[in-house]
């Protein structure tokens, strides 16, 4: 079996998307569409848990925040996913890489 996913984002076609790929490709991947309960389930998993973070959550916290708590938990496979392009980030040693909505799946399968 592949590797756990955790890819929160706010975006329910998206998460609906993403889920029916991921099952097709029979992978592990859950979805989470609040900062909340995507905590939730971080705080009960292993830390080689990928994650993938929307960018704009919408809740008064980023993709980018919320992947530098996971990485100071301990998380290292943490990617940034945003329709942005990647030089409009500034560095940011946490985040693995930075890609858009269809990029997930790609960088999922370097880690495997």
């Amino acid at each position: 079996m592949s590797k756990l996913a955790f890819y929160l984002e706010d975006d329910e076609l998206m998460r609906m998307a993403m889920e029916k790929d991921a099952k097709r490709r029979k992978l592990n991947f859950k979805t989470f569409s609040n900062p909340e309960n995507f905590f939730k389930a971080v705080n009960k998993t292993s830390k080689d848990t990928i994650l993938f973070l929307d960018s704009n959550i919408g809740e008064g916290i980023s993709g980018e925040e919320i992947g530098k708590i996971c990485f100071e938990n301990g998380f290292e496979n943490i990617f940034l996913i945003t329709n942005s392009d990647k030089k409009d980030f500034p560095p940011m040693p946490w985040i693995k890489d930075i890609g858009g909505k269809l990029d997930i799946f790609k960088f999922w399968n370097t880690l495997q």
